[in-house]
């Protein structure tokens, strides 16, 4: 019996062949040190979610630091909730200790995105407010400067930011995106 808490993924991925050998040459340039975005772009149930698993296996085979969050239609008002899917999903299989050492610094800042963060990190206090652009602009610094510290904490990996569903977030609500693709 399959449990029901899970999706059923085939074992063996069937006529994208072309699309595999894509991916495997932005991993290849991604280890070399060069940064890509690869968007999947495609009608519902032509095989998108299938093959960003494929990519996601060959990723943990290489022990590379991986972050998933997912977009719903529910949460369009809701401006960075596949960042903060992804962030939860990564931090939290972790003891407070080393959320703590893994934020440093940027923990007062993502602790904005994160409530659940303050009881968990001793003495951890927001920063002070700004305006709502300098606050915006400061948020994107300190998540960009923690997915480059996830590329060196413990030690040397890359990074794999899996984002699924990105169209109900709205062409005003990417602008963090444009900054991982300047």
């Amino acid at each position: 019996m399959v449990p029901i808490d899970r999706p059923i993924i085939s074992p063996v991925l069937v006529g994208r062949t072309r699309e595999v050998d894509v991916l495997e040459t932005v991993l290849r340039t991604v280890r070399q040190g060069q940064g890509q975005i690869v968007l999947l772009a495609g009608e519902a149930g032509v095989g998108k979610s299938r093959l960003v698993a494929e990519l996601r296996q060959r990723a943990v085979l290489d022990h590379w630091t991986i972050l998933a969050g997912h977009c719903f239609e529910r949460d369009v008002v809701f401006p960075y909730a596949p960042l903060i899917d992804a962030l939860r999903a990564f931090i939290w299989p972790h003891p407070a200790a080393v959320v703590a050492d893994l934020l440093g610094v940027l923990a007062a800042e993502l602790v904005k995105l994160l409530p659940e963060l303050a009881p968990a990190i001793p003495n951890l206090r927001p920063t002070a407010p700004l305006d709502p652009e300098a606050e915006k602009r400061r948020l994107f610094e300190a998540l960009l400067q923690f997915l480059a510290r996830l590329t060196q904490v413990p030690h040397p990996t890359s990074l794999l930011l899996i984002l699924e569903d990105l169209h109900w977030r709205g062409a005003t609500r990417l602008a963090f995106f444009s900054l991982l693709a300047p």
